[in-house]
């Protein structure tokens, strides 16, 4: 008897230890760590706001920032995702360690193309109120991908469009025009709904209660995202799939049917800015030219830099050409083993980030005290 009780107090002390263990397991997935991007209305850590909805902002106290541009800024290196290692962070730090204190506003997302980035800003500059803009750019944001409702599905589209059409220049080309309204009809359209199950309902009921007492099942999300999700369906299947269709991530882009349109949505963001006094600047972003297949031809990115200067001459901006900032060391390869020449480590955002703010601090500057 005494033998059993023994083994059954040291099955129930080793069942007590893995679920402490467990426990402290999952805190390292908690929502502190990998929730900022997904779950946080807004991420604030030393004046640096991670915008994903449209929460309204407090008056600045300082000079504001707002940044927008694709996953070559928002993301590190091939899809790793921390907002503390990206350019609108490291500008934040930058631009301290240059003496100027600001507040930025970071509303890069992966995806982002430049009439997001123009929809987002007329969405949401009375709530911000940004004193200067920047904005990412390379071909790699002026192909054309469906405005997604990250930070739109809440706002009236067809308002958002006459405001938009109110703010194309007279004598824009209109079939750019055409494409440019027709890109962003999707704006302010809700994804449908469906409803839950008595089954989905109940399960969502426990797993409030176990939340609450448990960290493993609190951070359960993270953790599924994280050991599984991730390794299995992103990484593992994709790269079968791939292979077994003899697929490439890396590829070379070309100047597309849209490019006109993207660089009209560039034109009115400049305008808008300028006209409400704010300062802006356009960056055109580092890429890899030294690994085949690159990018952008050399042909095809001077035709988009000669673009990117006429339209920020236009509009009294600033145009930074950063294209060959970065070292080929600084970027890393797809799951596939082909090239990203597109995306940039840790390093690469720094460097990134102090260029801008060596541009950026004069521009606050010469628009006087906030």
């Amino acid at each position: 008897m005494r033998s059993a009780r023994a083994r059954l107090a040291w099955t129930v002390a080793g069942f007590a230890a893995l679920a402490l263990a467990w426990n402290a397991f999952a805190t390292r997935f908690s929502a502190e760590e990998n929730g900022l991007v997904r779950s946080g209305d807004v991420f604030e850590q030393a004046s640096l706001h991670l915008a994903r909805t449209l929460t309204e902002l407090p008056p600045p106290a300082r000079p504001r920032v707002a940044v927008f541009g694709s996953s070559q800024i928002a993301v590190v290196k091939s899809n790793v995702v921390d907002p503390t290692h990206t350019t609108p962070y490291r500008l934040h730090e930058s631009l301290a360690e240059r003496g100027v204190r600001t507040e930025v506003v970071d509303f890069s997302d992966g995806g982002q193309q430049l009439v997001e980035s123009l929809l987002v800003y007329l969405a949401t500059r009375d709530r911000t109120r940004p004193d200067a803009v920047v904005i990412g750019v390379s071909l790699f944001s002026m192909l054309r991908i469906n405005v997604r409702p990250t930070l739109l599905a809440d706002v009236d589209g067809a308002a958002l469009r006459d405001e938009l059409r109110a703010l194309i220049p007279a004598g824009a080309d209109p079939a750019a025009v055409d494409g440019l309204l027709d890109w962003s009809r999707s704006a302010g359209q809700r994804v449908a709904a469906r409803g839950r199950t008595i089954q989905q309902r109940l399960d969502d009921r426990i797993g409030d209660w176990l939340a609450a007492h448990t960290a493993a099942f609190a951070n359960r999300q993270a953790m599924f995202d994280a050991l599984i999700d991730r390794p299995v369906r992103r990484d593992l299947v994709r790269l079968v799939s791939r292979r077994l269709n003899q697929e490439r991530t890396a590829r070379t882009y070309e100047i597309g049917p849209a490019y006109a349109s993207a660089l009209l949505a560039l034109d009115v963001m400049e305008g808008a800015t300028r006209d409400a006094g704010r300062v802006m600047l356009v960056v055109a972003l580092p890429y890899d030219d030294t690994r085949p297949p690159v990018p952008f031809s050399p042909a095809t990115q001077a035709r988009v830099l000669a673009d990117l200067r006429a339209s920020a001459e236009r509009s009294g901006g600033a145009l930074l050409d950063l294209s060959h900032a970065l070292p080929t060391g600084r970027f890393g390869d797809f799951e596939d083993g082909s090239p990203d020449d597109l995306h940039y480590d840790e390093l690469g955002h720094a460097t990134v980030a102090a260029r801008i703010a060596d541009a950026l601090a004069p521009l606050l500057a010469a628009r006087g005290p906030h």
